[in-house]
């Protein structure tokens, strides 16, 4: 389990989250198993995925200090790629371990290319502005925990803490089931 803290690119950044938290580092085993269960359609592993991921949150000082989880939101086309919601099924595991609402209260639209198929340099342009608060969320005063299944860049993750912060969320966590070391060549690297 690892901490935004331990992350040398993130100690350096001005991120828009009051804390971070990933279950390991995106590589070997793990990585085999998040490209197994969001690729490989293997929806059976969201129990074990998300049990740790709910470990790494129990194990962070504000752990205990969250309202409720907030997954990253995919696309109708990436769904439909997918052939399920991969953060949303982590999620709905984690709310049931730790006893926290799922709060989809955050959209998506005009994302321009998926993530995954961008270098680092162009992430935050492809993810700037595309995510929008939901009509009827409410998240003012809210301590709240981004989900998403690795964080690479960390883009997708601070736009998302951005538009929670600008409704008025009074703290902003993520956590996350994998973190690419700063400067992986791994070709397999997510936002």
């Amino acid at each position: 389990m690892a901490d935004a803290a331990d992350c040398p690119r993130c100690v350096n950044q001005a991120l828009p989250l009051d804390g971070a938290v990933c279950v390991g580092e995106y590589s070997g085993v793990l990585a085999d198993v998040i490209c197994k269960y969001k690729y490989g359609r293997q929806q059976r592993m969201d129990g074990i995925l998300g049990a740790m991921l709910s470990d790494a949150i129990r194990g962070r000082p504000w752990g205990g200090r969250v309202d409720g989880l907030v997954p990253v939101p995919a696309s109708w086309l990436e769904r439909w790629g997918y052939g399920f919601y991969p953060v949303a099924l982590l999620a709905n595991v984690v709310g049931g371990e730790l006893g926290l609402p799922v709060l989809s209260v955050v959209g998506i639209r005009g994302k321009r290319r998926r993530q995954v198929e961008l270098p680092e340099s162009e992430r935050s342009r492809n993810v700037r502005g595309v995510f929008y608060l939901g009509v009827r969320a409410c998240v003012a005063g809210r301590r709240l925990c981004i989900l998403d299944d690795v964080h690479t860049s960390g883009a997708t993750l601070r736009e998302v803490a951005r538009v929670l912060k600008q409704a008025g969320a009074a703290e902003v966590y993520a956590a996350t089931v994998g973190k690419t070391h700063p400067g992986c060549s791994d070709g397999r690297r997510f936002a």
